[in-house]
């Protein structure tokens, strides 16, 4: 069930080092299916790409929140490499020896498959390789819960998220989602849309009901596809048909009809 409990652990971690993590987690959940000792070396070259830009955001992540002195090698100013983050943060977070000698050599191996295949074209051995992407997510897990109490995949987009109530609907939402229940996660989903156009600085030309190309030409600045635009309009002219006052209750059927309709124009599909 969702809480608020991981959102008030972030509270206090810088808004840039958020943001890496929380596409760190977004590169990890894109991957596809799992590796296995018969994958393919392109399957595990591509995950190994994959998994080390997302170590390398957790790095710098950690090493900004920090502050974490970085022993660069070599003369002249450059940027810290791969390996010089990770025995910076793995220093910070590893109490036991032993255990950060471990988990530097799996970062080591893999900067070694990542940098044969990218800068020589050297397909990796499935064989030695294809446990690396689990075992470099597991690492960044257990790194992140120790310095920051929350594990990386307990972090994503919910994070940023600034008004509590539509924090809270859409992490019910997704509650709602993992069990089934779709028509109650779609009532949370539309609940949060209208409290953030309500009470946020939503976009003020907006009239809810009125069709207007203008207006949907100036949403798609906004990262709307304005053919989506006019269904939105109607969603949220539905959504107040439905209500008492703006702090009253919603209707539910206004909800679910409309819902429906953005459901269909987004061209989305429940599992």
């Amino acid at each position: 069930p969702y809480t608020d409990r991981h959102y008030d652990d972030l509270v206090n971690i810088q808004p840039n080092v958020l943001n890496r993590l929380i596409a760190a987690r977004h590169l990890i959940d894109s991957s596809e299916q799992e590796l296995t000792a018969i994958s393919t070396p392109l399957s595990v070259a591509q995950k190994v790409l994959l998994v080390h830009d997302a170590a390398e955001l957790v790095l710098l992540a950690l090493t900004a929140q920090f502050g974490l002195h970085i022993a660069t090698r070599g003369k002249g100013q450059r940027d810290p490499s791969f390996m010089e983050l990770a025995e910076a943060v793995l220093k910070a977070s590893e109490s036991d020896a032993g255990e950060a000698v471990s988990k530097l050599d799996l970062l080591n191996h893999l900067n070694q498959v990542r940098v044969a295949f990218k800068h020589r074209g050297l397909l990796p051995d499935t064989a030695s390789s294809y446990h690396l992407f689990s075992g470099v997510v597991d690492l960044l897990n257990s790194v992140c819960a120790r310095l920051l109490e929350t594990s990386l995949l307990e972090i994503d987009q919910t994070a940023v998220i600034q008004h509590e109530q539509a924090r809270t609907l859409l992490g019910l939402a997704r509650t709602h989602i993992e069990q089934g229940e779709y028509k109650e996660s779609l009532e949370k989903v539309a609940l949060a849309l209208v409290g953030v156009f309500w009470f946020m600085q939503g976009p003020s030309f907006i009239t809810p009901g009125a069709a207007s190309s203008e207006d949907a030409l100036l949403l798609s600045g906004r990262g709307m596809i304005p053919r989506v635009s006019s269904r939105c309009k109607s969603f949220f002219h539905a959504l107040s048909q439905g209500m008492t006052s703006p702090h009253g209750s919603y209707g539910k059927r206004a909800i679910l009809a409309t819902g429906r309709g953005i459901m269909q124009s987004f061209a989305f599909v429940l599992p």
